[in-house]
């Protein structure tokens, strides 16, 4: 029997052994597969994608089914089957479990994002708006500002396909001031660019030439002075630029430049833009041979633009959708539905059978046990009826007692009572007494200090996955402007100062240290520095250093 014991030990620990085995193996090959992806490489091997998501369906975390399917999902995404991408998206999504502390928010995050790219290629507007929302809203969780910052100016794509040109305007500009206020110089440059072209469009020349400096001195797209290939466009609307302020041989430079560089890639839609250009160059000076010349280029290319931009049309929705991989796709799934549906059947005789059998049993094991059951409640019956007559004579007696003791001690609990009221009159006072004296030895500042919201906030600070409510930000500030009325007023007579600024003056006052005011307001140490040099510049008109500033803030009495 020993030996049996030890055989059945060693089995089960066997098991155990390659279970765990397995699931490292598994999880090696799925960052194996993220690696490739985060370093775009192509990804075509849905079967090894598919493994992954059904064992770890089975034996994985939460968080790891989430990456499963993710990368499931950026596989079919890379072999041009975008309904399976979006499909196996939805399912990461439904993976994740947001109840717990380590869920992965940044990944959720990048989903969302890539399921909104997938249904702007479909030109889905309000579905990738609502993509990009859910995107925004992950990213703030953890603290992702430049994720959540990308998602927002992506929004102005869906708002242009939706024809509400207000709007996409209202984003790109919001999402660029953001980009400069936490210091994401090269994607407040891209943003720039879009700024560029709508002021170019709408004639706004000094505003398009701000624009367009930012882009040439802070985008990535320049190399010795010259656009990147792919970037080209950007000469026509600088040469519009030029022309709409009257400095036509800048235009024409600008037309030409472009005009060469699109010849050189055979780009159809840049050629034509650079003809257009010089035709309405050419025009406005009212050089008419020039003109007739760039009118009939223009013409041509446009017939040729179209045929190109059909053909790309046919490539993007070939890259959107592999038809054959999924008609054989459906026939496979048509096989085997029908294999299923015989097993199915197979199945639900035998279960029927089987029922039948049960049904029979269960029937006469009941009667039986009913038969017993009634011989048992007969006895339990007689038993309570004795107990009810004990029960009702014991409540007999029992407030009997109780009456007489009333009377016994109803004169001593009154006196009792006038003893305890007058005790507890004379320990009020001398706890009020003691609060008065103790509450006049505190400073204002030590009240702060040791308030309860304000050890709330420290909290915050040092627990960054737990987040303070806008009413807690509410109370913090309004506990230092009723200690220190002169506060508010110091920091907003005559100066233009956002809500933002002022909730870091209010942690700068409380001496919170600048981990801790960077914890909270998610500003990078290094851009808080340079905050703080800003606002001391803002609010009191002096060029000096941040910890200036945390000196002038923390006077204020």
């Amino acid at each position: 029997m020993k030996r049996h014991l030890i055989y059945i030990y060693a089995l089960v620990a066997l098991l155990l052994a390659s279970c765990t085995s397995g699931h490292s193996d598994m999880l090696a090959q799925l960052e194996e597969l993220e690696r490739q992806n985060v370093a775009d490489s192509l990804m075509t091997n849905d079967s090894l994608a598919l493994a992954l998501a059904d064992f770890f369906d089975r034996h994985g975390t939460p968080n790891e089914q989430l990456r499963a399917h993710y990368i499931l999902g950026r596989t079919y995404a890379d072999m041009g089957e975008a309904p399976q991408a979006i499909d196996c998206y939805q399912e990461a999504v439904n993976c994740a479990d947001t109840t717990t502390a380590d869920c992965d928010y940044y990944l959720l995050s990048r989903i969302f994002c890539q399921k909104a790219e997938l249904f702007y290629q479909q030109m889905l507007p309000n579905e990738m708006l609502e993509e990009l929302l859910q995107a925004q809203k992950y990213a703030k969780l953890c603290n992702d500002t430049t994720t959540y910052l990308i998602a927002y100016e992506r929004r102005n794509c869906a708002y242009s396909l939706l024809n509400q040109q207000d709007s996409a305007l209202s984003v790109i500009e919001n999402a660029f001031q953001a980009y400069q206020q936490y210091g994401y110089d090269d994607l407040a440059a891209n943003a720039a660019s879009t700024l560029f072209i709508n002021m170019v469009e709408h004639k706004k020349w000094e505003d398009a030439k701000a624009y367009m400096d930012i882009y040439e001195r802070h985008s990535r797209f320049f190399q010795n002075g010259e656009i990147v290939s792919g970037r080209e466009l950007f000469y026509y609307y600088k040469g519009c630029y030029y022309a709409g302020i009257g400095l036509n041989d800048s235009a024409s430079y600008y037309y030409q430049k472009e005009l060469l560089l699109a010849q050189n890639t055979q780009d159809a839609n840049n050629i034509e833009a650079a003809y257009k250009g010089l035709y309405e160059l050419y025009k406005s000076i009212g050089l008419t041979d020039s003109v007739a010349k760039y009118a009939d280029l223009c013409y041509l290319t446009s017939d040729e633009q179209y045929q190109q931009s059909s053909a790309q049309e046919l490539r993007h929705m070939h890259a959107l959708y592999n038809y054959d991989r999924n008609q054989l796709l459906a026939m496979t799934k048509t096989k085997e539905v029908a294999e299923m549906r015989l097993y199915l059947f197979i199945i639900i005789l035998f279960t029927s059978l089987l029922s039948v059998i049960i049904v029979f049993r269960v029937r006469k094991w009941r009667k039986h046990k009913q038969e017993e059951l009634q011989a048992i409640v007969k006895e339990k019956q007689r038993e309570i009826q004795l107990m009810q007559e004990k029960y009702d004579e014991k409540i007999q007696q029992q407030e009997h007692a109780r009456i007489e003791l009333s009377k016994i001690q109803k004169s001593t609990y009154e006196a009792l009572l006038r003893e305890k009221e007058s005790e507890i009159q004379k320990r009020q006072s001398e706890i009020d007494e003691l609060e008065r004296v103790l509450h006049a030895k505190l400073s204002i500042d030590e009240e702060m200090l040791s308030s309860y919201i304000c050890r709330r906030f420290h909290y915050y600070a040092n627990h960054p996955l737990d987040n303070f409510s806008s009413q807690e930000m509410d109370m913090l500030i309004e506990m230092v402007e009723q200690k220190i009325p002169s506060f508010y007023i110091t920091l907003h007579s005559g100066k233009s100062i956002t809500q933002f600024d002022y909730f870091v003056c209010v942690l700068i006052r409380l001496q919170f240290a600048q981990v801790e005011i960077s914890s909270l307001t998610g500003i990078a140490s290094p851009n808080l520095t340079r905050k703080r040099r800003q606002l001391l510049t803002r609010c009191f008109g002096i060029q000096g250093s941040a910890e200036e500033f945390n000196e002038i803030i923390t006077a204020i009495k």
